[in-house]
């Protein structure tokens, strides 16, 4: 496994944490397979296994092994969020929340129109609740899921 694959590993896998997609055991899981992989694993991953199974902790780790990690690594946990998201696993006030922390945290992995559309997002949602505007929850989930899939690289 080339360095550059491990940091991109790790980026998709702190996406995914940060998202709610994945749980810390899973990633502890990802941790030990990679350690298999390689000949001489760096001591960020053999922490991240012997980790106890503690998110902040897991997502720390994880996010000095994706030091290096290319703009696309967090493409996959993106979709996944969007699937999610889609089939309605995740409610929406739910995933423009955890979209937003995420989107803090890791600024490089996400363009502007994620920021642009959560900054105008929660007006819409908040006006929507309130009966001021026409439009839906299921149309403001629509605009999500788009903005996921563009995200994701799969419009």
């Amino acid at each position: 496994m080339e360095p550059s694959s491990l940091a991109d590993g790790a980026a998709d896998q702190a996406a995914r944490l940060a998202l709610g997609v994945a749980s810390p055991a899973s990633i502890v899981s990802w941790a030990d397979e990679r350690i298999a992989e390689l000949p001489r694993p760096p001591i960020e991953l053999i922490e991240l296994s012997l980790s106890a199974v503690n998110g902040a902790d897991v997502l720390e780790l994880l996010e000095r092994l994706a030091a290096g990690a290319g703009p696309g690594a967090v493409r996959p946990a993106l979709s996944e969020f969007g699937r999610q998201v889609g089939d309605g696993t995740i409610g929406l006030r739910d995933a423009m929340s955890r979209l937003d922390e995420f989107a803090r945290r890791r600024a490089d992995g996400v363009g502007t129109d994620v920021r642009d559309f959560l900054s105008w997002a929660y007006d819409d949602y908040d006006l929507i609740e309130d009966g001021y505007v026409d439009r839906t929850y299921d149309q403001l989930r629509a605009d999500l899921e788009a903005l996921l899939r563009r995200s994701a690289g799969e419009e």
